[in-house]
């Protein structure tokens, strides 16, 4: 796949995951589980980030 391919598929499952963590809120869904997703969420975004970075660089 493509470098496009692996960002549409990247955004997509992070908007997922950022609904996913939204409706678990919303339900009052608190727990190790939600800090977890919400970490792992920053964590790839964050190497998104780092990676876009290297290529345009």
């Amino acid at each position: 796949m493509e470098d496009q391919g692996y960002k549409a598929a990247y955004l997509h499952l992070f908007s997922r995951l950022a609904d996913l963590i939204e409706t678990l809120e919303a339900t009052g869904y608190q727990s190790d589980v939600v800090n977890a997703l919400k970490g792992l969420q920053l964590e790839a975004e964050e190497r998104f980030i780092s990676a876009e970075e290297t290529v345009s660089s």
